[in-house]
């Protein structure tokens, strides 16, 4: 219904293709305007991908019958960056709003992205999978696997969000799969001074967390003018090196958590 949603925005928007009208998947988010879909054919796409301002509709034919195969054969694999600080399969940091839409595909092979954090802590490789900033997508009907933040080195302090770092923002992460994904704090989910709906997605298999008390599933820090809420998730069998693997709230963090499955961590 989200995505429907974001159709019905303008009566000039246009369906773009991938890829019989644009090569690739960067191509067609150039090419669009806000309100415009980009509609993506099953395949593998070698790329590393930002929306650059555009409140588009990024998505596999999922939407169309909900199709839970067009989400696994739909694959952006971002394991062969142009510039190896810049490995996040996907980047969405530019003020895109609440009809940003990212959905139906599998994303895997990011490496994170060196990033200066916001609030003067230094500089960190984060956001393996995808890497949200200052905007307030809607993440939804995704498997974000087999993202590794690359171990810290010369002057990173350290890596987080293997699947997914999110910060300053309020975003909407509904029903994804995020398994299997590296980082030293944080390999499932960093929310770093970010509010949002965290709901009904299965964080599983995510491992490597050392740093920072660890929080291997979802890894909380601060507080955000708007609320965050965990809600109807299945946690499971994630591990850390130290610290805990399932949900930490860092320094003194406040959210709602409510009605999920934690279990096996």
């Amino acid at each position: 219904f989200l995505l429907m949603s974001a159709f019905s925005l303008s009566a000039n928007a246009f369906i773009r293709n991938v890829p019989s009208q644009y090569p690739t998947i960067q191509s067609a988010i150039n090419a669009s305007l806000n309100g415009d879909t980009v509609l993506v054919q099953p395949n593998t796409y070698l790329e590393n991908i930002n929306f650059r301002g555009k409140k588009i509709v990024l998505t596999s034919r999922y939407y169309q019958s909900n199709d839970y195969s067009f989400i696994q054969t739909t694959i952006i694999n971002g394991s062969s960056p142009v510039y190896p600080d810049s490995a996040s399969c996907v980047i969405i940091n530019n003020h895109e709003d609440s009809t940003t839409v990212l959905q139906g595909f599998t994303i895997t092979g990011g490496g994170g992205t060196i990033w200066a954090d916001e609030h003067g802590a230094g500089l960190y490789r984060e956001g393996g999978g995808v890497l949200v900033a200052y905007s307030n997508p809607v993440i939804q009907h995704n498997i974000i696997t087999g993202n590794n933040c690359i171990p810290p080195g010369g002057s990173v302090n350290s890596t987080g969000g293997g699947g997914l770092r999110i910060g300053d923002c309020f975003c909407r992460l509904y029903n994804n799969l995020i398994s299997n994904n590296t980082a030293r704090y944080g390999a499932g989910v960093v929310l770093n001074y970010a509010g949002g709906e965290y709901k009904n997605n299965v964080i599983c298999k995510n491992s490597g967390s050392v740093d920072y008390g660890a929080g291997t599933s979802i890894w909380v820090n601060s507080n955000y003018s708007r609320p965050r809420t965990i809600e109807n998730n299945t946690i499971v069998s994630n591990t850390a090196i130290s610290g805990t693997p399932g949900i930490l709230g860092f320094s003194g963090t406040q959210g709602i958590i409510r009605n999920n499955i934690i279990w096996n961590n």
